[in-house]
Formats: structure tokens, C-alpha cells, sequence
């Protein structure tokens, strides 16, 4: 079973570039190219792909606990993803 690693607080949708989720990583790391299960409040579960990590408005190639992070997700819109979903890697 995975942990999660990753609570969300917030959700953006960026034309031509995808969904961002923001919030704040709690176990772990995540690294580009990680591959996601996101976990709905409501029961829906989604997989996914990190294509770019932004930490204080910088793209980085990971991120570590405890630090807050913008993660643009592929496949992903913002209607399947909200507030206080829980992502946990494959």
C-alpha cells in the first residue's frame, strides 16, 4: 500500500500547459517523471505523471518533505482534483 506524500490545497488549470496542484508534501520526496495516484475526497481515484515541480517560483527537478509545491500533472484536469485529495505514488 502507498503512503501519501502529498495533501492538496489548491488547484489551477494553466492553458496549454495542464493542471497544477499546490500544496504541501508530507512523507517523502517527488522527483519529475514520478508516476501518481490521486486519491478524491469523493472516491475517485486518478493516475498521472509529475511534469514539472515549481518551489518558490523556480522549476526544480524535485521536491522534500515539508516543503510547499506546485506540481503540473499530465492527463489531469481541474475537475479531477480538489482541495484535501491525497496523491501517493506508484
Amino acid at each position: 500500500m502507498q503512503t501519501p506524500f502529498f495533501k492538496v490545497e489548491d488547484v489551477f488549470y494553466v492553458p496549454s500547459r495542464g493542471c497544477v496542484v499546490v500544496g504541501k508534501i508530507i512523507d517523502n520526496s517527488v522527483r519529475i517523471g514520478d508516476k501518481i495516484i490521486i486519491e478524491s475526497k469523493n472516491g475517485r481515484i486518478s493516475q498521472s505523471e509529475v511534469i514539472e515541480i515549481e518551489l518558490n517560483r523556480k522549476m526544480v527537478e524535485s521536491a522534500s518533505i515539508n516543503e510547499k509545491a506546485g506540481l503540473l500533472l499530465s492527463g489531469i484536469t481541474d475537475k479531477d482534483v480538489i482541495k484535501d485529495d491525497i496523491i501517493k505514488k506508484i
